[in-house]
């Protein structure tokens, strides 16, 4: 079971919507243009968990298509391993929206070689970052790469210390994915880099 949260039209936590550290991702779901039943009307914009879900149902299917023979527990990684990190904008919600709302683009783009994840914790902060973070892991990490959202590496200066793996870019404010290699798996994380 996927565990479906709704956002609006600003990636907040849509008023309606349940949250929770059950929640594994989140999705539009408020103001979302559909069909409609026994209105009259052909169309019309409805909200709800219930227009979240399919979304994600959706983007799951695309997984399964792109990378056929992918078992649950992998598409449910490829889905959570896309997620664009929506903290900044729902801070009295951290840890109770998921890995964020879904993207299609970055879950096809960038799954190609994702494991699912282990149980090994992995935090990094601070997210929004001025270009310069700390990865923690239970795992050792044996790579780090920062990739833009088209999946080009655009940086990969980082060093181990006694605090975890430190890493410094100087790449344009913007979203970007990191992607975290350790000996179980590899792993990606939405990253905002800030000015």
């Amino acid at each position: 079971v996927i565990s479906v949260g709704s956002t609006d039209a600003a990636d907040m936590k849509s008023s309606f919507s349940n949250y929770g550290t059950t929640i594994d991702v989140m999705a539009p779901g408020s103001g979302i243009y559909s069909t409609l039943s026994g209105t009259g009307s052909e169309y019309g914009s409805l909200s709800g968990t219930s227009m979240a879900c399919p979304l994600v149902a959706g983007l799951a299917a695309l997984v399964l298509d792109e990378f056929p023979g992918s078992s649950p527990q992998d598409v449910e990684a490829a889905l959570k391993n896309g997620c664009d990190n929506i903290d900044a904008v729902n801070s009295a919600h951290i840890g109770m929206i998921g890995a964020g709302r879904i993207n299609a683009y970055k879950t096809l783009l960038g799954n190609a070689e994702i494991k699912p994840e282990t149980n090994s914790f992995v935090s990094i902060f601070p997210n929004p970052s001025n270009g310069t973070f700390t990865i923690r892991s239970e795992s050792e990490v044996v790579n780090v790469k920062l990739l833009n959202s088209l999946g080009k590496e655009i940086h990969s200066d980082w060093n181990k210390t006694t605090e975890g793996i430190q890493f410094s870019s100087v790449a344009a404010a913007g979203n970007y994915i990191l992607r975290i290699e350790t000996i179980e798996g590899t792993l990606q994380r939405s990253i905002q880099l800030a000015d």
